[in-house]
């Protein structure tokens, strides 16, 4: 969600604070200072980083936010379609009480507008 918010409000990025805050044995004892795990974008694996939920997430939310940009080229700014994707994808900040049906919804208008 965060790459919809940075694009509703016309950023051209954002700063992620942690990418592999990992401790000594991050699968045995996975706390390192917060419970839910927001430290690691990705995980300790025999050849190198492992992917995650959270950096897959954040690897679409780019590719939307990419698309986003797209449209707004394409019509000239931002379409009553475009606006409602985005207020649709960035209601309910908070993660854990978002409707991940919001996102599949945000991401259909934002096609609609890429390709209507």
């Amino acid at each position: 969600m965060l790459p919809w918010v940075a694009a509703s409000r016309y950023l051209d990025g954002l700063l992620r604070w942690s990418y592999n805050s990992w401790p000594r044995d991050v699968f045995r004892e996975p706390v390192f200072v917060f419970t839910q795990g927001d430290e690691y974008l990705v995980y300790p694996g025999p050849d190198g980083p492992m992917s995650s939920i959270r950096w897959e997430q954040l690897r679409e939310g780019v590719e939307d936010y990419e698309l986003i940009a797209q449209a707004r080229r394409r019509r000239g700014g931002d379409t009553d379609g475009l606006r409602k994707a985005l207020a649709l994808a960035i209601r309910d900040l908070d993660g854990r009480t978002k409707n991940p049906a919001d996102m599949a919804e945000a991401r259909r208008l934002l096609l609609r507008e890429l390709t209507g």
